[in-house]
């Protein structure tokens, strides 16, 4: 029997196995890499399939997808390497960093004119702010200090000249969405201790059934949803459509939510892009708009943020 030139594992060449994760479902893949114990954060299929999902909407494949994506609190978190990337991938941009030691990091960002590239600004992240923001202390910052300024210097020019690169969706760098603290009692040989103080306490005792999530849409508690063989759990669900629309959905508000957005290569998308560019220059921060805004959404944010980059542009016209 002939051989398949596109079969999912090939003979061994150089001691390796050649996979062509092409010729695996989406289902099936997320099922292999959540179980393969190199990812983490990764606690369930589901997860997975978030993460692929998101990947494939930004146009990179599900390894890198898994390494650098994180969802935090409904909200995707890109590593600093994934934003460079997406920005050289997309010839449209690129960057150059100005300056870069222990105190700050500063990036330009361009874009492709015809065959020279336009500086669109550029962007800092001090220590300064680090320590306002309460993030000097922690040992990832004491110790690379420089890396976690790129970081931070990366994903403000990121939002502020390339947002587009994200499909509409606001990004942001590992470590930028606030995690709820872990719980402060915890169980020891059958006692409850709180770590906090080290004294033994009654703990409550509580449900452990999971809390029913509420569509905003509709009302009604959301429930699991299956598609393309995966089942996404009520979590799962409110956490996508939150971070495409700012709603809790269930699965049939968010297909309607879906059908009502404007589409990504509509021109009000390029006056919106134009708006954050307008505004990253003149100093104004504006988080983008939501990927799933209906017309009325969009045009709303849109009026908003012209009015919020004229009146910094008055400001700026007055005399000091």
């Amino acid at each position: 029997m002939a051989e398949n030139p596109r079969a999912l594992a090939t003979a061994q060449q150089g001691g390796a196995l050649a996979i062509d994760a092409t010729q695996l479902n989406t289902m099936t893949l997320a099922q292999a890499l959540a179980k393969s114990g190199w990812f983490k954060d990764v606690k369930d299929v589901g997860d997975a399939i978030v993460k692929m999902a998101y990947g494939q909407e930004l146009g990179i494949g599900p390894i890198a997808s898994m390494t650098g994506i994180q969802i935090v609190q409904g909200k995707p978190e890109l590593s600093a390497n994934l934003m460079a990337a997406l920005i050289k991938k997309s010839r449209r941009y690129t960057y150059r960093i100005r300056e870069h030691t222990n105190e700050i990091c500063v990036i330009e960002f361009f874009e492709r004119v015809g065959q020279s590239w336009d500086s669109l600004g550029s962007v800092q992240f001090t220590i300064q702010e680090a320590r306002a923001a309460g993030l000097a202390n922690k040992d990832v910052w004491k110790n690379y200090a420089q890396d976690m300024l790129f970081a931070r210097a990366m994903s403000r020019g990121f939002r502020r000249f390339c947002a587009e690169l994200a499909g509409g969706v606001p990004v942001y760098a590992a470590g930028e969405i606030p995690v709820a603290e872990a719980p402060s009692i915890v169980e020891h040989n059958g006692r409850h201790i709180d770590t906090t103080t080290g004294e033994i306490v009654e703990q409550p005792v509580t449900d452990s059934k999971p809390a029913e999530i509420t569509c905003d849409g509709c009302g009604e508690t959301i429930t699991p949803m299956t598609g393309n063989g995966a089942t996404w759990s009520p979590r799962k669900l409110a956490a996508y459509t939150r971070q495409n629309c700012g709603k809790a959905l269930c699965a049939d508000c968010g297909k309607k939510a879906r059908a009502k957005a404007v589409p990504q290569d509509d021109p009000l998308w390029e006056r919106v892009k134009r708006a954050l560019d307008d505004a990253g220059e003149l100093g104004v921060t504006l988080s983008a708009p939501f990927a799933w805004s209906t017309r009325d959404e969009l045009t709303a944010w849109y009026d908003a943020a012209c009015d919020a980059i004229e009146a910094a542009q008055q400001a700026e016209e007055v005399p000091a």
